[in-house]
């Protein structure tokens, strides 16, 4: 199995702390490929390959609950993910649980199916939560 852990984070690396986080997680109940993209680095990267994706962003503003335009590009640009099951994550700020919608909203219009979503609060729990992915 491939997993693709892709996420933006523009303002903080706490986005990025937690996707590799989730990802010793995933790696302790599985032997799957785990690939972890910076979406702000590699926007041309293509997800097509991958049986499930982890998407992670953090918001760009303390009142703004809107996505981030790398963001919302790279999901139009990453070729096609249109059934592929799919985990949201952000983390902890003042009306995350809005921005989570708000990214399950857009994954959800490009397709996916998103199994599971959360807002993270700690590495630790990060790497629980990749522990315990209904992954198949």
């Amino acid at each position: 199995m491939r997993i693709c852990i892709a996420y933006s984070s523009l303002k903080s690396n706490k986005v990025e702390n937690y996707a590799r986080a989730l990802g010793k997680g995933i790696e302790e109940q599985s032997n799957a490929v785990i690939d972890i993209v910076d979406i702000d680095k590699e926007s041309e990267k293509r997800l097509t390959g991958y049986n499930y994706i982890i998407f992670g962003t953090s918001k760009n503003s303390l009142f703004s609950v809107k996505l981030n335009k790398s963001f919302s590009n790279f999901l139009k640009n990453c070729g096609h993910i249109s059934g592929k099951h799919t985990f949201a994550y952000t983390n902890k700020s003042f009306r995350s649980h809005k921005f989570l919608s708000n990214i399950m909203s857009e994954l959800e219009r490009q397709g996916v199916l998103l199994k599971s979503s959360a807002v993270i609060t700690s590495k630790e729990q990060a790497k629980v939560i990749g522990s315990k992915l209904h992954l198949k």
